[in-house]
């Protein structure tokens, strides 16, 4: 019921607050999707979105301040970069995605995926510090994590 939500944020009103901050970063990443989708074609998007390897990476050793081996750091590039390569296609210009692409703004599609990776790279490293930090149980995180969605989504 509404009551026991209720009552369930207000004795654990810390972590509640914690967990916006991870929750606010997904629901930029979805607003930032329709705006890729809209000035991008989606080989590009699939392609670029691939970053958030890179950007996780980033944010670990940023917020968590863990430090990857040299070989990790290898393996990350190559794996992004191949990754990158599967997903790369030549336009053909008669296409209809290249025809939607040129009528978006193609740098504006760039920049909202790049935001897209950032964001998602530092919601998932923050939740997992939040999770570590914690001593409450996972369950009710994910149980936050949700409500915060929803009343973003309204």
């Amino acid at each position: 019921s509404i009551f026991s939500i209720v009552t369930f944020l207000k004795e654990d009103w810390k972590n509640t607050v914690l967990l916006a901050v991870p929750a606010t970063a997904y629901s930029v990443q979805m607003t930032l999707e329709y705006v890729a989708f809209k000035n991008i074609d989606p080989a590009m998007f699939s392609v670029l979105v691939q970053m958030k390897m890179l950007t996780t990476a980033f944010f670990f050793r940023t917020v968590l301040g863990k430090r990857q081996k040299k070989k990790q750091i290898i393996s990350l590039v190559l794996l992004t970069v191949g990754v990158m390569l599967c997903n790369m296609r030549i336009p053909d210009p008669s296409s209809t995605d290249a025809q939607d692409a040129e009528s978006g703004n193609r740098y504006v599609g760039i920049l909202a995926t790049i935001g897209i990776a950032c964001s998602s790279g530092f919601a998932s490293v923050y939740t997992e510090k939040v999770i570590k930090s914690s001593r409450k149980k996972i369950t009710g995180k994910g149980v936050k994590m949700e409500e915060y969605g929803l009343a973003y989504m309204q």
